[in-house]
């Protein structure tokens, strides 16, 4: 049985966070700041780009910060949504 929240490398969230419509706004040292309207609301994810792998804490941080379920979020990218076994989705 996978894991619930499976770790992403930085490669799986970029492409999550460009498959959200989300565009780069402003960085800041390592952190990038994404921003974008998801389902009707206005976000701002932030993403380490230091980090090569992002565990629970930062995932589920990211996941509330773009308005989104952890289904929809690791369905964004092709390897991901194979880590929870879902159907890959090119956006919302």
């Amino acid at each position: 049985m996978p894991k619930k929240y499976p770790v992403l490398t930085l490669s799986e969230i970029l492409e999550i966070v460009k498959n959200l419509g989300l565009v780069l706004n402003n960085t800041v040292g390592s952190h990038g700041q994404w921003v974008g309207t998801v389902n009707g609301k206005t976000v701002r994810v932030t993403v380490d780009n230091a980090i090569n792998e992002f565990g629970i804490f930062l995932i589920k941080s990211m996941i509330s910060q773009a308005n989104v379920s952890r289904k929809q979020f690791y369905s964004l990218s092709k390897s991901a949504c194979k880590k929870i076994n879902l159907k890959h989705k090119k956006s919302l």
